[in-house]
């Protein structure tokens, strides 16, 4: 083996290692699926614990927190809550958009994983329930979530 051979094959090993221990480990970016800004913070006027009842079905919670959302069910006579599913940090993304609807504007917004294709969009609305008004945050399907568990019918 010739000496410049060594040279070459040392140098280039050096050089190899030199940049992987320099250059920073970029995290995998997610696939987005929707276009436009995301980010992983939730709306503040959904922020709290949610409850609903989808009609011959189970009880629905849904925990809402500044980095974290977390679904959970009961079924009707079980005293438990079971959770389902919790996305957070990195791995929630959170999507908003206006949608105009005549004369009004919902503020849309929906909160899911990376590579989710079907997203749980949500908009605030405000209810009359035994003559208060009440926050109410409604979903896609047309559930009402409310955030105390009387006013689940």
């Amino acid at each position: 083996m010739s000496w410049n051979r060594l040279k070459l094959g040392g140098g280039l090993a050096l050089l190899l290692g030199l940049v992987l221990a320099v250059a920073p480990v970029a995290p995998a970016k997610a696939a987005k699926t929707l276009p436009g800004a995301y980010t992983h913070t939730t709306p503040v006027k959904a922020r709290g614990t949610w409850y609903t009842h989808i009609k011959h079905a189970d009880y629905l919670k849904t925990v809402v927190k500044k980095h974290t959302v977390t679904w959970s069910f009961k079924a009707k006579r079980s005293a438990s809550w079971k959770r389902w599913r919790r996305l957070s940090g990195r791995h929630l993304y959170v999507y908003r958009f206006n949608l105009t609807e005549g004369p009004t504007t919902l503020h849309m917004f929906g909160f899911y994983a990376a590579k989710e294709k079907g997203n749980a969009f949500h908009f605030m609305v405000t209810r009359k329930v035994k003559g208060k008004t009440i926050p109410v945050m409604v979903d896609a399907n047309g559930s009402e979530n409310y955030h105390a568990w009387k006013n689940v019918k």
